[in-house]
């Protein structure tokens, strides 16, 4: 996120419309920053992520090294939540040099479920409530199955909060691209 948040107020003040989706405190952080330097953010519209904690990138970095280090070759392309196996799946996926087919792992996944490296200020999350800071937030549909079957297809499901008039203005335009319905978000 180095240098993002000096982009968007320059961006705002240049008068464009700048959406940025980010972690909340992320989201929050960049709400503060705008407010600490008198940038008017009437055209920013802010989408958060339901997210389960933020290990340092260091650990994936050095996660990926480890690979590269057990299989003798570099990675060409890693996902730390690759779908390709399922939604339910739960693995990451890593291409080598030299190989056609991508390996699934669960070794970073699974430490991952642990929450053993998560920051310690992600344990007292303050945004781990409806009160988002977000104009949108987005999550993986969990329990999707509950609500309506017919969307349990093991590829994902998204389900979208609307926090704000800004959130529900851009969620009407974008709706029509997508099949979507309401749920109570207290059943969610």
């Amino acid at each position: 996120i180095r240098g993002i948040y000096p982009q968007v107020a320059r961006d705002l003040k240049d008068g464009l419309e700048v959406l940025f989706s980010g972690t909340p405190c992320q989201v929050a952080g960049l709400r503060g920053y705008l407010k600490e330097t008198h940038v008017d953010d009437a055209k920013l519209c802010c989408c958060d992520m339901v997210c389960q904690g933020a290990p340092s990138p260091a650990i994936w970095r050095d996660y990926l090294s480890m690979v590269e280090q057990t299989h003798g070759k570099k990675i060409l392309a890693a996902n730390f939540r690759d779908k390709d196996l399922g939604w339910e799946a739960h693995c990451e996926s890593v291409l080598l040099e030299g190989e056609q087919e991508k390996r699934f792992l669960r070794d970073y996944t699974d430490l991952f479920y642990q929450h053993i490296m998560l920051r310690p200020s992600c344990a007292a999350c303050p945004f781990c409530n409806t009160n988002r800071p977000g104009d949108l937030t987005m999550a993986d549909f969990w329990g999707i199955e509950k609500h309506d079957p017919t969307f349990s297809d093991n590829r994902g499901v998204s389900l979208v909060l609307v926090n704000s008039p800004a959130g529900d203005e851009l969620y009407c335009e974008a709706r029509k691209a997508f099949i979507d319905f309401e749920a109570d978000v207290a059943n969610c």
